[in-house]
């Protein structure tokens, strides 16, 4: 499988490296925008709980993740399949819990009637009136927490 597979170096410092680049070569300032979908959506969860990551909004894809949120300078939505196996109810409360904790505020969706990968054009699971929904969503959320400008994305 993918987590699995030998790398030539820990999958996190090629997250931070690329959010450092990201910074670098773009010349954009923070906040950034981090979004995944399952293993990325804990991905991003992982990198929105982390300090030295720069102000951001995270939105997170049938995903999870119970972390120290106390020093996350994130806003945070997610998205979550109603019947998942792979994202239980409890975890979704443990991750829900860590945010509380750290004074940290989640906008949460829930899709009756979908399983994980719902959002996802290419496979079986894919439910189009409810990736719609959480796309429109997600562009409601990231226009909340960022603005445009002529030369990039500014935090409000």
């Amino acid at each position: 499988s993918l987590r699995d597979r030998r790398r030539p170096e820990p999958v996190y410092k090629g997250l931070l490296r690329g959010v450092e680049s990201l910074l670098a070569e773009t010349g954009a300032e923070p906040p950034i925008a981090l979004l995944g979908f399952s293993m990325g959506g804990h991905w991003a969860l992982w990198l929105a709980a982390r300090e030295d990551v720069p102000a951001c909004a995270t939105v997170s894809y049938y995903a999870a993740r119970a972390s120290d949120f106390s020093k996350s300078r994130s806003a945070f939505q997610f998205h979550f399949a109603e019947q998942d196996p792979f994202v239980s109810a409890s975890a979704r409360k443990r991750s829900a819990r860590a945010l509380a904790d750290a004074g940290r505020t989640a906008e949460t969706h829930e899709y009756p009637g979908t399983h994980h990968w719902f959002a996802e054009s290419d496979r079986p699971e894919f439910e189009p009136a409810a990736a719609g929904l959480a796309w429109e969503r997600t562009l409601q959320f990231l226009h909340q927490h960022l603005t445009a400008r002529k030369d990039g994305i500014q935090w409000r």
